[in-house]
């Protein structure tokens, strides 16, 4: 794949095929455009690739909730913009919005 076949042939598991050190110390390396890239992305079982899934899936769902509280901080954007046609998509209760995202 783009990340230099970074899935087991067999298993499936995430792991680095070029250095078993990698894999044991959770590290996977690829080179992209001559340049050395490292991530600590590693599964090596089952439960490892189900937690792995949880917490991109959960970082995903959070974006938007990150994207409207940064939003909501912006009060002079939001001025400007109740004064046009666009305010129908302005969040109107911002305090409400924080506590709910905590």
């Amino acid at each position: 794949g783009i990340f230099g076949g970074a899935r087991h042939p067999v298993t499936g598991f995430i792991v680095d095929p070029a250095k078993e050190e990698n894999t044991k110390a959770g590290i996977l390396q690829y080179t992209n455009l001559g340049v050395v890239v490292s991530r600590a992305v590693v599964a090596q079982d089952i439960p490892q690739m189900i937690l792995l899934g949880m917490s991109r899936f959960s970082a995903f769902f959070m974006y938007p909730a990150v994207v409207l509280v940064f939003w909501s901080k912006l009060r002079a954007t939001q001025t400007i913009i109740s004064k046009t046609p666009f305010s129908v998509f302005c969040i109107q209760d911002t305090d409400r919005l924080h506590r709910y995202c905590g």
